[in-house]
């Protein structure tokens, strides 16, 4: 009996320091579980890119990365000064001072994701099938589409742009805008 007793004892003691060893593992994981992702140095660099803030980023020269290379915020470039943007009677380039063009430009990175503003590029460029073929080539030619580019005046009212004023307003390149439209 005193056999049993013992063997009973030490069994008990091994569940209940099994029962004890799952709960402190389990206490742990749980402290593991409530990770402030905001606090990480990639999610912070992540949020100063998509709200156009100067950030810390790399850069690659070939197969050479360099690491901590200072990326410069977003900013709004100067309004477009064409001639024939003056003398075209369907490019409103003029019709936008600098606080309507501040104003689009702190919505246009205000907002939270690269998604939406994205989709805000989409909803302002029309693209339309070339009108004529200048190169004599047909089918064989690159250039398939035009690009309109628009800019909001008021709530309702879409007037037409020039890409350089697009661009520059947004504060945008022209790879970017070419390759969301694409998608």
């Amino acid at each position: 009996m005193d056999l049993n007793y013992r063997i009973n004892r030490d069994v008990t003691c091994i569940a209940n320091s099994e029962i004890e060893t799952n709960k402190i593992i389990s206490e742990k994981r749980q402290c593991n579980l409530n990770v402030n992702v905001i606090k990480y140095k990639r999610e912070v660099t992540k949020q100063k890119r998509i709200s156009g803030e100067a950030y810390i980023g790399y850069r690659r020269c070939g197969k050479i990365v360099d690491h901590n290379t200072m990326r410069s915020k977003r900013i709004m470039k100067e309004t477009c000064s064409s001639k024939k943007c003056q003398n075209l009677k369907n490019r409103f380039c003029q019709n936008f001072d600098e606080k309507l063009r501040r104003d689009i430009f702190k919505k246009f990175w205000s907002t939270t994701t690269w998604e939406e503003k994205k989709t805000f590029v989409i909803s302002m460029v029309a693209n339309t099938p070339r009108k004529s073929d200048t190169t004599g080539l047909g089918d064989e030619s690159r250039r398939s589409n035009t690009f309109i580019y628009f800019l909001n005046h008021t709530n309702t009212e879409r007037l037409q742009v020039c890409k350089i004023m697009f661009l520059n307003t947004l504060g945008l390149n022209e790879w970017m805008v070419r390759n969301w439209i694409k998608k």
